[in-house]
């Protein structure tokens, strides 16, 4: 019988929490495996970062995450690009099932980040699958452009994507329920600045239907049902924690277990609204420099 091969800590993630915390980690000669299937995490988003300090005109989400990926190999820091299935904890160790393998570790770090959520609406999925609704901007970057968009949601996220598409010369509809947006104020001077991107309140989506090549939404407007038309439809109405794959046991134990300094939730997995790369940076460094302590 082949057992799992052990290590110190095992990082489940990849966006900057996780690598940060990789990063730290390397530098004190701390053996880990870190395990990640979207290199870079939902940073890749963003339209542009402008609170990360170091960049005074701001970056690009792609952009920066070609430079955290830079920054792990030159710290010869691999990715084991995986799905995490399952995580329990037993005897004092955790156990970690992905797709390809099995794997132990004493402590870990959880920067699995958010999962999008769904509308739960009549054909959601089947447009999904066919690459007719979106749920993240970062999928979009090889389609043709210029296209017909609707977005669904009236945050920052849902106006970030909005400026993202409408630099690429796309035509832009934002339908939120409520009469007012929750986006930043910056944000949405933004968008009111352009003129490819419009705003249509106090619209509740019904349902959604392919035809032919466009996306048809049934949409109520006041107390009326009306039709609207887009090639493409971007959802973005809140995200929830990814821990799916924690064993319900586990999942009993894990305050217990930060407490005891095994276990490390770090970045977006966490921090609900405060969702910045900053802090999710910082979260990592935190874990990394007392796991160190803790080995010391």
């Amino acid at each position: 019988m082949v057992h799992p091969k052990e290590y110190p800590v095992i990082l489940i993630g990849a966006g900057p929490a996780c690598i940060t915390a990789a990063i730290q980690l390397k530098r004190s000669n701390i053996s880990f495996l870190m395990i990640g299937k979207d290199p870079g995490g939902l940073i890749a988003n963003a339209n542009l970062i402008e609170n990360l300090l170091g960049f005074p005109k701001g970056i690009s989400g792609e952009n920066f995450v070609s430079l955290i990926l830079t920054q792990l190999k030159n710290h010869s820091i691999t990715i084991l690009e995986d799905e995490v299935l399952a995580v329990d904890y037993k005897e004092s160790k955790y156990f970690v099932k992905t797709k390809q393998n099995q794997f132990v570790g004493k402590k870990i770090i959880i920067g699995t980040g958010t999962l999008p959520r769904k509308m739960n609406i009549s054909d959601e999925s089947l447009l999904f699958e066919q690459r007719k609704l979106f749920y993240e901007i970062k999928n979009t970057i090889h389609i043709k452009q210029p296209e017909k968009w609707i977005i669904i949601g009236s945050g920052d996220a849902a106006y970030d994507y909005a400026l993202n598409l409408a630099s690429r010369s796309n035509h832009v509809t934002i339908l939120q329920r409520s009469e007012s947006s929750k986006a930043l104020p910056l944000l949405i001077n933004r968008v009111q600045k352009i003129s490819q991107i419009q705003v249509k309140c106090n619209v509740s989506v019904l349902k959604l239907d392919r035809k032919s090549s466009n996306v048809v939404l049934t949409v109520s407007e006041g107390h009326q049902e009306t039709l609207l038309s887009a090639d493409r439809v971007l959802v973005a109405i809140g995200r929830h924690p990814n821990t799916y794959f924690l064993s319900n046991d586990l999942s009993s134990k894990v305050d217990d277990l930060i407490l005891q300094g095994s276990l490390f939730m770090v970045g977006d997995v966490k921090n609900k609204s405060f969702r910045q790369v900053s802090i999710a940076m910082g979260d990592g460094l935190w874990a990394a420099m007392t796991i160190l302590g803790n080995f010391k």
